[in-house]
């Protein structure tokens, strides 16, 4: 592993000690740096760079979203984490960092004494301290881009911030090298009520504007070399199951953004979230797809062309019911208030079980990047079912691996696919319908 630098960005002192203290923990981290603000960071770019940038989602001056728009357009080999509050304005912020290219998120601890926060944030950010770590040193090497001027930049990466209030401020600042002068209140900048996406619910849904297929043609993803396919020749697909963790957010988004609008099975996303986070999280799919997005309710019958994300804090599972009408699946979420499976609760293990006890066939289960093992032992039972298929996302593409890789090892995965091919993967198993 290679060394990393790291810059805190956060506008609570004491909150910063306390993830500075944790740095110090990770042998690989060689030096960290630390701002208060959006424009204090930004400066310390200028000569500092750091591997990875935690960046809080809500500070004054400069917040979170335009901070990483800008940095991220001058900046684009820098990774960005962001460090959110579980608030509804927070996590509404920070789905939007994601689609602006943060890896992912962690949400601060709950805990006010000072050791029981430190403990929860060295175990939240260990697995990215790793993945950073871990880069091959020619991800580390990129070019930067050409710098833009501070002030379009600032124009082009947040609207609703005209370009002559931009450099008012910054004539009567004199210079960004001295933040402290910048303290004009129109540069509190909160892009919530411009970027916050817009959906439109219908029959409960989250439902977005729908188009015509997504153009994606054919699907290039590897084979294993030796493929362990049960019962794989009878596929035909009624279900798509995608388990998901860390490192998920922002790939998830670019996968269901793909589906066309009137994919012939429902998709069902259980990825491990908060609840005010999988709430933003649909939304944000919602906005971003052609194909209908929904929170999964309870006691809910599943519907072609429709995205189900699991809400957060219970399992999600799924069960069999006869009356459900002729032509749609049998089948009707459950949520389950059973404790934590492996610490996790919603668990990808209780879904898959469900599955395989209703006798489910026909499923696409899809198991990405995530730490841990969840998933694997579900689908080791569902697989007993004939006509049941299993895609792990390339370790390689992976944030964090280990969960695709657990399916591998087991040898349950009937393909391992390259995540830039996963949308095509699943929307090639619907066209052999």
């Amino acid at each position: 592993m290679s060394s990393i630098k790291v810059l805190v960005v956060d506008d609570s002192l004491t909150f910063r000690a306390i993830l500075l203290s944790v740095l110090e923990k990770f042998k690989v981290i060689e030096q960290t740096r630390q701002a208060k603000d959006g424009i204090e960071a930004l400066n310390i770019l200028e000569t500092y760079e750091p591997d990875l940038v935690l960046l809080d989602i809500e500070m004054p001056r400069l917040s979170g979203l335009p901070t990483l728009r800008i940095a991220k357009r001058r900046y684009p080999h820098i990774e960005f984490l962001i460090v959110s509050g579980a608030t509804r304005g927070a996590a509404e912020l920070t789905v939007q960092a994601i689609d602006a290219g943060a890896i992912d998120f962690i949400v601060k601890p709950k805990a006010t004494v000072q050791s029981s926060g430190a403990e929860t944030m060295e175990r939240r950010l260990s697995p990215f301290i790793r993945y950073i770590a871990a880069r091959p040193p020619s991800l580390l090497k990129l070019k930067k881009k050409k710098a833009l001027n501070w002030s379009d930049s600032l124009v082009e990466t947040t609207p609703g911030i005209s370009s002559s209030s931009i450099k008012d401020i910054l004539k009567k600042s004199k210079t960004i090298k001295d933040p402290e002068k910048i303290v004009d209140p129109d540069l509190n900048i909160d892009s919530r009520a411009s970027h916050r996406a817009e959906t439109t619910r219908y029959n409960g849904f989250f439902t977005a504007n729908e188009e015509q297929d997504s153009g994606l043609k054919g699907s290039h993803y590897q084979k294993l070399v030796n493929t362990y396919t049960k019962h794989s020749d009878k596929f035909r697909l009624k279900l798509v199951v995608i388990g998901a963790s860390t490192g998920s957010p922002g790939v998830l988004t670019s996968i269901i953004s793909n589906m066309p609008p009137h994919f012939p099975a429902p998709i069902v996303v259980i990825v491990h979230l908060p609840d005010t986070f999988a709430i933003s999280f649909a939304r944000h799919l919602a906005a971003k797809s052609k194909i209908s997005v929904s929170l999964a309710s309870d006691n809910q019958v599943m519907l072609p062309g429709t995205v189900y994300v699991a809400r957060a804090d219970k399992h999600l599972t799924v069960a069999f019911d006869p009356n459900i009408a002729l032509g749609h699946i049998p089948y009707k979420f459950v949520y389950d208030d059973s404790p934590p499976v492996n610490g996790i609760r919603p668990s990808i293990d209780k879904m898959f079980f469900s599955l395989a006890h209703s006798g489910v066939t026909g499923c696409l289960g899809i198991i990405m990047t995530g730490m841990g093992k969840d998933g694997t032992a579900g689908i080791s039972e569902l697989s007993q079912l004939p006509g049941n298929y299993f895609i792990a996302q390339s370790p390689d593409t992976c944030v964090v691996s280990s969960m695709p890789q657990s399916l591998i090892n087991s040898n349950l995965a009937n393909e391992i696919v390259d995540l830039d091919d996963l949308s095509s993967a699943i929307i090639s198993k619907g066209q052999n319908l």
